[in-house]
Formats: structure tokens, sequence, C-alpha cells
């Protein structure tokens, strides 16, 4: 199971993040779940910062452990328009203009995750996983090749109706 953009409820009492229950549940199924920048799952500050998202990935990897977590940063560049196109929920997501977390603030800051989850004392190999090998391992466990026809009789064959085992 991968949970994307999947915060740690006990960081940051948002209701759409999730708790410490839920993020053992998909550890247990050997599942990803994503540390997500969206400003208001980070963090109730006005200015969320990436230490504030990595509380997160500390919590979680107090938890269950690092090689359940990944990133889903989720962001978005709504306006005003988009937010009631789409049918935001404000119970979850404020109105924009949303303000990004200062150093993660859009994808070119993304390499900024390496040096601030080594500051928080993550191993390379945990933050090479956190950046990717954690999906990797979670679509390896769940991605198998369908088995293969035993029959090699087609539906067409079967005239519509049932086809003979």
């Amino acid at each position: 199971m991968i949970l994307s953009h999947g915060n740690a409820h006990r960081v940051c009492e948002s209701p759409r993040n999730v708790s410490d229950e839920i993020i053992r549940g998909v550890a247990a199924t050997g599942g990803v779940v994503e540390l997500c920048a969206f400003p208001a799952f980070v963090s109730s500050d006005a200015v969320p910062t990436l230490d504030q998202m990595i509380d997160h990935a500390v919590h979680i990897a107090e938890l269950v452990g690092p090689e359940y977590i990944g990133l889903g940063f989720y962001f978005a560049d709504e306006d005003e328009n988009d937010y009631d196109y789409f049918g935001y929920d404000e119970r979850y997501y404020p109105r924009p203009p949303w303000t990004w977390p200062a150093g993660i603030s859009w994808w070119e800051e993304a390499a900024n995750i390496t040096p601030a989850l080594s500051r928080r004392g993550f191993s390379m190999d945990e933050i090479i996983g956190i950046m990717g090998e954690t999906f990797m391992r979670a679509f390896d466990q769940s991605w198998v090749t369908p088995p293969t026809p035993t029959s090699t009789m087609s539906m067409s064959s079967c005239h519509g109706g049932p086809c003979p085992s």
C-alpha cells in the first residue's frame, strides 16, 4: 500500500494527516508513506519550513522505520478559480494562495531534501530509500506478472456463451 501525501497527524494536526495507527498499518503491508509539502499538512504556521516537513520523516522513522518513507510533494499552483472548479474542501485545504514550505517551495528545491535529512540523522542509505528506493521496493512487492492462460481458446470461439473449462 502506498499512502500518498501522508504526513503524520501527531506532528501536525491537520484532519488530512494520518494517525500513527494508519502509518503502522501501511508499514505492515510493506508499503510507503509519502511526505507531503502541502503547507497545511506540514505545519499550522503561516509559512512552514523544510525542517518542519522533516519532522514528519523523523516521527515516521521512529514509529516504523525509514524504509517506509517516500516523497509525494503535492506541489500545485491552483488559484481561486481552480480551487472552486476542483471542489476542494476547506476543512482540509485552505483557500489559495498557498505558501509552500521555505526550503522546499517548488520542484527545483527538491535537492534540499538530502542535506535536511542528513542533518536530522538519516544515513545515506536511508536517504536514498526515501528519495525513491522505498517505492521501487513496494512496486517490486506488488507488481506481479499475470498468470499465463492455460487455454488458447479465445472468447470469440465460445459464441458469446461461457467457455468450457
